[in-house]
């Protein structure tokens, strides 16, 4: 009886090591954020913003926001931009100099949020921040169309806020574009396995990380972008990279919505890293997908 009552105390211990060695697996320490929020930072100085583009702040609905007007504006549109990192790092210091560029080449005036980040602010602070935005703008802007665009866990954000739209039966955006987009909080698709080796900047065990911020203390399938379901769709435009570790998460959100939006249209760019214009806007491969987006705005406009 006592070695049965050892063996059960022994079995115990170890299970709770284990659980408690997996949980510790999923943390990031306060100084880990810290220094991975500066590196990412850091990659705004990467190039230099385009000078011709004039950049604004604004409070819209709340929310500070970052506007980016070209020198030759469609005044027929704007768009809502929600940038990546994770759903915890980045912000304008990231991603200014990419909207110049993009705001450049799309003659699009670029509206840009500064939702709250994980793990101060989890689920659904970002996505209340970027849906009240959106709400404000479409208040003020009816003669206007309203495109969102965003990267990687930008994308989660605006897809989920498009559920709250849904929900509340507010109308959704004239067109979405996606780039890079991290839609399955599960991190469980065949991608991971298969581009483990070819992708050179996000690894699943990083995700799991970031994802745990991001959910806090909510249930993970009301969390995941992947699990909405939408009757209707707005026209999209999808991008990413073959070797992405990511690069299910585009095909599953495309094959989905082929079924409600027949303008659906999934890119995939060779020898691409994850978001690869933030990194390098002077790349053909940057250049093809700014393009693609400008006439994307154009066909959506008209």
């Amino acid at each position: 009886m006592k070695k049965l009552i050892l063996l059960i105390i022994i079995i115990t211990t170890v299970s709770c090591a284990v659980k408690k060695t997996k949980k510790m697996d999923k943390i990031i320490s306060t100084e880990e954020l810290k220094s991975t929020r500066e590196f990412f930072n850091g990659l705004g100085k990467i190039y230099k913003p385009d000078v011709e583009v004039q950049q604004g702040q604004e409070i819209i609905s709340g929310i500070v926001c970052y506007s980016f007007t070209p020198p030759n504006i469609n005044n027929k549109r704007l768009v809502l931009y929600a940038h990546g990192g994770s759903f915890a790092l980045g912000g304008i210091e990231s991603h200014k100099a990419m909207m110049t560029h993009l705001a450049k080449t799309t003659q699009t005036k670029i509206i840009f949020v500064e939702y709250a980040l994980a793990p101060e602010n989890p689920f659904p602070n970002g996505v209340n921040d970027f849906f009240e935005v959106y709400k404000g703008l479409k208040s003020k802007n009816e003669n206007k169309k309203i495109f969102v665009c965003g990267d990687s866990a930008g994308c989660g954000i605006i897809l989920s806020s498009m559920g709250k739209l849904q929900n509340k039966k507010i109308q959704k955006p004239n067109g979405v574009i996606f780039i890079s987009p991290w839609l399955n909080l599960y991190c469980n698709s065949e991608s991971y396995f298969f581009n483990k080796e070819n992708d050179p900047i996000i690894k699943k065990e990083e995700l799991v990380k970031y994802a745990n911020l991001y959910i806090g203390n909510s249930d993970l399938k009301n969390v995941s972008p992947s699990n909405l379901s939408f009757p209707s769709f707005p026209p999209n435009l999808v991008a990413v990279g073959k070797n992405e570790v990511l690069l299910q998460d585009s095909k599953d959100f495309n094959k989905k919505l082929k079924n409600v939006q027949s303008k659906s249209f999934l890119l995939e760019f060779e020898n691409v890293t994850h978001v690869w214009p933030l990194t390098d806007i002077n790349s053909k491969s940057t250049k093809s997908l700014f393009t693609e987006i400008s006439n994307f705005l154009d066909n959506e406009t008209n």
